[in-house]
């Protein structure tokens, strides 16, 4: 008879921040740089019009400036502190998504604050492992 081996596989805080970190600069510099493209791809249609992207653009740069932050956390020891920064910064998106989601197609008004939601509580997580 094989006995059944219970591994459990522990998440290092370090290596996950820095996969957020990596998934912030991804976003931002798409947003930055092609806006339209990706706007349409995060809010549907309407993020390719032309009065969209400049918010598209304020968002990316936000979010490049988020992830400076971080880098910059990394290098003095108080990444938890940058990493609740980011935390609020994605829960206050998971409110502006819950209160635009009428504008959202069916999938992205679901989909998106889970993402940005799930982002938001897992970067806090992340903060009190890092303390």
């Amino acid at each position: 008879m094989t006995g059944v081996t219970n591994t459990r596989t522990e998440i290092d805080p370090k290596q996950a921040a820095a996969g957020l970190l990596l998934g912030r600069l991804v976003a931002g510099t798409a947003l930055t740089l092609a806006p339209g493209l990706a706007a349409r791809v995060w809010v549907g249609p309407a993020g390719g019009t032309e009065a969209v992207r400049p918010f598209a653009r304020v968002i990316g740069l936000r979010d490049l400036l988020l992830a400076a932050t971080a880098i910059a956390a990394d290098s003095s020891g108080t990444r938890a502190r940058s990493l609740r920064l980011e935390a609020a910064t994605d829960a206050g998106d998971t409110l502006a998504l819950v209160l635009s989601a009428r504008h959202l197609t069916p999938w992205r008004r679901v989909l998106l604050p889970i993402v940005s939601g799930g982002s938001a509580a897992f970067a806090w997580w992340l903060a009190g492992k890092l303390d």
